[in-house]
């Protein structure tokens, strides 16, 4: 992402509620322009020399409606679909608020899914890996 994209994302984040976060991403243009710019900013974000083949997917939950989304990375390179993941290596499923805490740093992958707030389908050890692919 842009530094000062997450700069702000960050601090519309950090130490805030669920509410809170929801009120930011309503004033951004609401959950599907967010997501589609967050993810759209994980391409750029890829690094190449830490990238593995694979499709990521993401389940992103938002008052009752799932927002599903793969990231298909090949030769070092990253794409975007909003599409059902089922060819994908792991997805991983959590709330709007969530996704963005951890995006900005707010929460760490391995703590949300210990707390119960990150569901892992799939491929779990490699769920660990996925964070480094990204320079986030």
């Amino acid at each position: 992402m842009v530094d000062e994209a997450r700069k702000l994302l960050e601090e519309a984040v950090k130490g805030k509620s669920d509410e809170e976060i929801m009120g930011f991403v309503e004033l951004f243009g609401g959950t599907g322009t967010a997501l589609d710019t967050i993810f759209e900013g994980m391409k750029s974000a890829l690094n190449p020399e830490k990238a593995q083949d694979c499709v990521v997917g993401y389940e992103i939950a938002d008052n009752g409606t799932t927002h599903a989304y793969a990231v298909t990375v090949a030769n070092g390179a990253a794409s975007v679909e909003k599409r059902e993941p089922s060819d994908a290596r792991v997805t991983l499923g959590m709330t709007l608020p969530d996704f963005l805490r951890i995006v900005a740093g707010d929460l760490d992958g391995t703590q949300g899914f210990m707390a119960g707030k990150i569901k892992i389908k799939g491929d779990m050890m490699f769920a660990m890996q996925v964070p480094q692919m990204f320079d986030l």
